[in-house]
């Protein structure tokens, strides 16, 4: 084949092809570029399978790419390989592709070659970047309203368009700020180019300051509510990767340096603001940041009366249009968005505050405000989506069955979905409504349509992974794990859940220096000290390091049962036995119907007890606990040779064995 191959050079007026000679190592430098790039830095298992496609097409033997040989040879999996059953290599060459459209967007923007996969086959392509034409674009010192001007089609903004029902003020700031930051990156190249280690085309929302008088917490209320709102339409826009909320959040009420927090959080952009109400007017304040360098992108304020949000609506619509010189194509739909009151707006906002608490009693408050939301303005569909997300959460956070809330789960859900189809979050609370019902082919497609309506939400990466946890995919759960953490960063739960996944597959070594690694930044995170103390009581030689852990995560979490039984499981298998069961006379008080059965049977697996312990397992299952993952848990290992057991396993895992949940519906 000799030093030179072939390579695609796009048309982008035809969409035709034309082969110019490339050489082998053009192919190979792009190849190491994008393998020590941000986008890549975590995606161990996507980088072994692009440098096994590319290595093997530029020698000759891009026909022997097919997935059983791929599995055998790149991932190890033995002759035995099966890909009917074991879905790795579908599910990295779809993480492949996402990676490399992110890597595209933003760090390999001026590559001179790119990689791609086309979607259907496992052989990459070599395409010659198109050269960018020269043009001035220039960014408004000042921004002055002016009046509309009659719409041109701008295709690019069609990416940007958020459905109509959304408060129009909500709407137009969220698609300001994804707007401003792709413009951001033609009106900084030089920039750019000393800082490519930072995705481009990334922004975290930090949380608007109330600056209302007064003392009670309703401008605090709404400030956050308005935060969320931003965050949850931003994440919406393929290839923008937006910090979620549980990291930006973190840092509310600090004095900041916009460059180390764009440096924890790895972001290019930060969009901050504030929110004043004083004598029945409303005072939003917002200005977009580059994290890199400091420089103050674009500021704006908007004045307007409590009772009549909409009245500046065309203000901020021209402001957009003006920053980037364009007329925005749908301006009309952002104009003739739902016109929900302002009182039910606020309850609204009032129950996203609450929702994002997580706790039992600031989830039940949600949905109470959820609930007068819907009752003022039944067309209004996020309200709905919240409502069905406070249903789902209120299984996470009690002992209440999960098959007396899923009704209602889907109830909301649904009527969300009649009123906007495209609201992410309205299929999430679906899929997850079908897992809890073991129905696992609806649950997996409407992940998947979560996925592709909300790609840059963690909560969706998050969930998914815990779906393919449960059908017996943990590779590929791993990778979404981290695909969450990398849009929640600074989140303990994301870090948690990588740290989970890990310990699930064995590798005890790199979830302990992962945990460690996230403690530095959360220390006083039960969650974490709880993950912590599970793998290191896995080795005799950490047992007592481990009980100490728990112990830290006790105290920490205040009581939470899951963590007291984690605790007496520990005590049980140390041999103080009778601290284990003052643990489980602490987990068995009050109503049997009121008990979180999955902590019990965790102690009295410790205490060697397998009839208990299958019963409560049994217990735990008709729950539909969240944290059951009675096939993958190393924890239920000496239980598994009885036959109640695996009858249990054969429960719960009915219907997985014929479910692809790779292959997109």
């Amino acid at each position: 084949m000799g030093d030179r191959l072939e390579l695609e050079q796009s048309n982008t007026a035809s969409r035709s092809a034309s082969l110019v000679p490339v050489s082998v190592n053009e192919i190979r430098g792009e190849l190491d570029r994008i393998l020590s790039s941000q986008t890549f830095r975590a995606a161990e298992r996507e980088k072994t399978f692009l440098r096994y496609v590319v290595d093997r097409t530029v020698q000759g033997q891009a026909a022997q790419l097919k997935e059983y040989t791929i599995g055998v040879e790149a991932f190890e999996r033995g002759d035995g390989f099966d890909p009917r059953r074991d879905t790795i290599v579908r599910t990295e060459a779809r993480n492949v592709r996402r990676r490399l459209a992110r890597y595209y967007e933003g760090e390999g923007q001026a590559d001179p070659v790119r990689i791609e996969l086309p979607k259907g086959g496992y052989t990459p392509h070599f395409v010659e970047s198109p050269r960018p034409q020269p043009a001035a674009i220039e960014m408004p010192l000042a921004i002055v309203p002016e009046a509309p001007r009659s719409p041109a089609a701008t295709p690019l903004m069609n990416a940007f368009l958020i459905p109509r029902l959304r408060p129009w003020w909500v709407v137009s700031l969220a698609g300001m700020a994804a707007i401003l930051v792709i413009a951001s990156l033609w009106a900084h190249a030089a920039s750019l180019s000393r800082s490519r280690a930072v995705d481009a085309a990334s922004i975290a929302v930090l949380p608007f300051r109330d600056l209302s008088d007064g003392r009670d917490k309703e401008g605090e209320i709404l400030s956050d509510g308005l935060t969320d709102e931003l965050i949850e339409s931003l994440a919406r826009i393929p290839r923008l990767r937006v910090v979620a909320r549980s990291s930006v959040f973190s840092y509310k009420g600090k004095t900041l340096d916009m460059r180390k927090a764009g440096r924890e959080m790895n972001v290019r952009n930060i969009l901050e603001g504030s929110i004043r109400i004083s004598s029945g007017r409303v005072r939003i304040v917002a200005q977009l940041e580059d994290a890199i360098n400091g420089y103050q992108l674009w500021s704006q304020s908007f004045d307007l009366k409590s009772d009549n949000m909409l009245a500046v609506q065309d203000q901020i619509s021209t402001a957009i249009m003006q920053a980037l010189s364009v007329q925005l194509e749908g301006v009309a739909n952002l104009k003739t968005g739902s016109a929900l009151s302002p009182a039910a707006y606020q309850d609204f906002l009032r129950g996203l505050h609450f929702l994002n608490q997580c706790t039992a009693e600031t989830t039940r408050t949600a949905i109470h405000y959820f609930d007068r939301t819907v009752a003022s303005d039944p067309g209004f569909a996020p309200a709905y989506s919240g409502l069905a997300a406070g249903y789902a959460k209120i299984v996470a956070f009690t002992s209440t069955p999960s098959r007396e809330v899923v009704p209602r789960i889907r109830a909301a859900a649904l009527k969300a979905l009649q009123l906007d189809e495209t609201l992410g979050e309205a299929h999430l609370s679906l899929a997850r409504a079908y897992t809890y019902e073991s129905n696992w082919t609806e649950a997996g497609k409407e992940f998947w349509r979560a996925l592709e309506l909300s790609p840059g939400s963690a909560a969706v990466h998050r969930y998914y992974g815990e779906y393919l946890l449960r059908t017996g995919h943990a590779e590929q759960a791993l990778a979404e794990a981290r695909i969450a953490q990398e849009l929640d960063p600074i989140s303990p739960s994301s870090a948690h859940f990588v740290a989970q996944m890990l310990r699930y597959l064995g590798r005890y070594d790199e979830a302990i220096a992962h945990l460690q690694k996230s403690l530095e930044l959360n220390p006083s995170s039960g969650i974490l000290h709880q993950e912590l103390g599970l793998i290191l009581m896995s080795r005799p030689a950490t047992y007592k390091a481990g009980i100490a852990e728990c112990e830290r995560a006790r105290d920490l979490m205040e009581g939470d049962p899951w963590i007291m039984g984690q605790l007496g499981y520990a005590y049980a298998l140390a041999g103080r036995t009778a601290e284990a069961r003052d643990i489980l006379r602490t987990l068995e008080a009050g109503s049997q119907d009121n008990i979180r059965a999955l902590p019990v049977a965790r102690v009295y697996a410790g205490l060697g007890d397998r009839d208990r312990a299958i019963l409560w397992l049994k217990k735990a299952l008709d729950q539909n606990d969240v944290n059951l993952f009675i096939g993958s848990d190393p924890m239920y290992t000496p239980l598994r040779a009885d036959a109640r057991f695996r009858s249990l396993l054969r429960q719960a895992e009915s219907g997985m064995a014929a479910v692809d949940p790779i292959a997109n519906p």
